[in-house]
């Protein structure tokens, strides 16, 4: 539900940056193989590839880039059309936002299966870095074969278990301790089974005496992965996989408040636990001409939140899916044919006070004005899609044309997709491509087709994507790629303002419909990738987007810049081996501020039952027009030195990163007092060089 408040995504910012100083990390591995690989690593890296319309990189690649903590996903931002959401725009810590869309229009696979988030509360992935072999990122107008997003795609892929020698790997660090045991079970079958636990919450209570609030229950997180795979024959492969990860934060205001003083609800503080677990089993068949991939999945997912007297939920998710795809390859092409059958209940129990409420669209009224609610609801949220997509080569022209059929039985809904792409090569280094598709995503938050909370009738939010882009190979050590894009969004989620109390006793006439299919917008850019492939000692590559993301709503006539309409984006990031025991990294991002709402004033709120002496309940702030204001532009430099060495006899490295090196400081939201009268500026983390350092040994 959309009911998070930005508040404890800010905590879990200061939270990490008090985590990652002076962090060390201690790795104990039995695997010989192992250390050749991490000796030879810098000179087999993989750096930028292309999957379809997208990009492909290798975990080996980004996880030495400056600023990622060591995690592949992290490193995304480093991407073009890529941002990372700010705690203040409401979405979880750290989820990419993708060429003009929310955090929430992406889908993510892992392993052909899906999964219930990728992200922490403390913006690393919830995968162990050491099982990540690479992921692919598709930014627009992609396969027929993927749906359920307007943003964009993530698809990971977990290495498979080593079938040579058993090997146990820990690592132990200020954030978090892990484990990681795999191992042959005989010359067919071979299993991994990793850990992880954060331990942010040990020591996080001594370094709050500033704030206006403790945790009796400290951020928290923690995730498993487990693979087993058994090659039945040359041709048939069976893989048992089981994922899952818990994140747990509950804040407690102390008397006088701020956040309290401009809203009495939160007085009985916030609390949020979300998990998910999944167990799935995937057939794979792999002949000269013929391939398919078969797999039954069950995912199950809780989110428990209580955000005071706003939001108490209890909703359990269970999902049972079966999904297979089918390639062959024939003389004059390769036919792709799949699909998916999905069965899903949700089970909610929730109250607290009914204001219905899409802030991609408005500044969401003060609940102390809306009545309570209590509500018990099961869904059913069933859905069936199924895609065709043929590839063929006509002359020197490459074609992919696909359709994606799908079928909700929740609101009777049925979807025909189209997707086209065709490249041509131009000369011998360069080529052409243009690709086009109709698209389109489930409801991220289950509100909205709620009988109690929502509007059952929604339709899918959709959209039209086009890409022209152009690739270019120099040689084999430098790259090009240009792409224009434009995206048209329809049938967006707004508010009927009706719906909404703004103003003490006011009476929500019975039936009214909560939200409607009355917004659009559209997103346009370019984006210019230059890549070094590793030569000369170093490897490095610079992106450069331009955007632009507006909407309009049409119950009430506003058309407004996007939140996430950042115009420029760049990166450069590169990587330089001074010897063969020293290497350095550099990254130096910059992006145009945030669009936001400014408060321009404020209205007293008086109870009207109370004496003419009373003090005002609350303040109620006035705002400027959606969206008017932009913050100012933010941009860092982090760094990266490493240093290969032995440390008792042992293969080890040692790196050493500052963060923000020049200490820029720029703004991520206001902090208003309870009358709305002053602020304070809270900066984006970090806001001063932050150091860390770190150690990987290998036994």
């Amino acid at each position: 539900m959309t009911y998070r408040n930005n508040y404890q995504y800010r905590l879990v910012y200061s939270t990490l940056a008090l985590a990652i100083s002076g962090a060390i990390v201690g790795t104990a591995n039995a695997n010989e193989a192992a250390n050749v690989q991490a000796q030879n690593e810098i000179e087999t890296i993989q750096v930028l590839g292309t999957r379809g319309s997208g990009l492909e990189l290798s975990s080996s690649k980004i996880l030495k880039v400056p600023g990622a903590n060591n995690d592949p996903l992290k490193a995304i931002e480093a991407l073009p059309g890529v941002i990372l959401t700010p705690p203040a725009t409401g979405g979880p810590v750290a989820e990419p936002a993708i060429r003009g869309s929310s955090s929430q229009d992406n889908y993510y696979e892992t392993d052909f299966l899906e999964v219930g988030y990728t992200f922490h509360n403390d913006g690393l992935s919830t995968y162990n870095p050491r099982l990540i072999e690479n992921f692919s990122l598709e930014t627009g107008a992609w396969s027929s074969q993927f749906n359920d997003a307007n943003g964009g795609l993530i698809v990971t892929k977990l290495r498979d278990p080593s079938f040579t020698e058993s090997n146990t790997n820990v690592e132990l660090s200020f954030i978090r301790a892990s484990i990681l045991h795999e191992g042959q079970i005989n010359d067919d079958m071979a299993y991994y089974v990793s850990f992880r636990e954060s331990l942010v919450h040990l020591y996080i209570e001594n370094f709050i005496e500033d704030e206006d609030f403790t945790y009796p229950t400290p951020p928290r997180n923690n995730d498993y992965q487990t693979k087993l795979v058994w090659d039945l024959n040359n041709q048939d492969r069976l893989t048992f996989v089981a994922t899952g990860a818990n994140d747990k934060i509950e804040t407690e205001f102390d008397e006088g408040s701020r956040d309290v003083a401009k809203n009495p609800d939160l007085e009985s503080g916030e609390l949020y636990e979300f998990s998910y677990n999944n167990q799935g089993v995937i057939w794979d068949r792999q002949l000269d001409r013929y391939r398919h991939k078969l797999a039954l999945n069950h995912l199950s997912k809780e989110d428990m939140s209580r955000e005071g007297e706003i939001l108490n939920l209890q909703a359990d998710t269970d999902i049972l899916s079966l999904k297979g795809l089918v390639e062959y390859d024939f003389d004059l092409g390769v036919l792709m044919v799949g699909g998916e059958y999905q069965l899903q209940t949700v089970d909610m129990d929730a109250s607290g006070r009914d204001f219905p409420c899409n802030d991609d669209f408005e500044m969401c009224p003060p609940s102390y004005f809306s009545p309570k609610f209590s509500t018990s609801e099961e869904l059913d949220l069933d859905e069936v899609s199924a895609y065709v997509e043929w590839r063929q080569q006509v002359g020197k022209l490459d074609i992919n044309v696909g359709v994606n059929a799908s079928k909700y039985d929740y609101n009777d809904e049925s979807l025909l997709e189209p997707r086209f792409k065709a490249s041509l090569p131009i000369q011998d280094a360069g080529k052409l491509s243009f690709s086009v598709g109709r698209h389109h995503q489930g409801f991220k938050d289950f509100a909205f087709v709620s009988e109690s909370l929502g509007n059952p009738e929604l339709e899918q939010e959709k959209s039209t994507q086009y890409v022209l882009g152009y690739d270019y190979v120099v040689d084999e050590i430098w790259a090009v790629r240009a792409q224009l894009y434009y995206k048209e969004l329809e049938d967006l989620i707004v508010t009927n303002p009706a719906a909404q109390a703004s103003r003490y006793g006011e009476v929500i006439a019975p039936n009214t419909t909560r939200y409607f299919n009355e917004g659009e917008g559209q997103t346009y850019g370019a984006e210019l990738l230059i890549n070094k492939n590793y030569s000369d000692k170093w490897y490095g590559w610079v992106s450069i987007a331009y955007s632009h993301s507006d909407r309009t709503n049409n119950v009430t006539g506003e058309e407004f810049d996007y939140a996430f309409d950042l115009p420029w984006v760049v990166n450069m990031v590169a990587s330089y081996d001074i010897s063969n025991e020293w290497q350095v990294g550099a990254k130096w991002r910059y992006q145009s501020g945030r669009r936001y709402t400014q408060v321009t004033g404020s209205t007293p709120i008086y109870d009207p039952n109370a004496s003419a002496q009373s003090e005002p309940v609350l303040y109620q702030p006035v705002y400027e027009p959606f969206n008017e204001s932009t913050l100012s532009a933010y941009h860092r430099l982090d760094v990266r030195v490493d240093y290969n060495t032995k440390l008792w006899g042992q293969e080890a490295n040692v790196f050493f990163e500052i963060l923000n090196v020049y200490g820029n400081r720029s703004i991520q939201e206001f902090e208003y007092n309870a009358d709305y009268s002053n602020y304070e500026k809270d900066y984006i983390f970090p806001d001063m060089p932050l150091p860390s350092i770190g150690i990987n040994i290998d036994f």
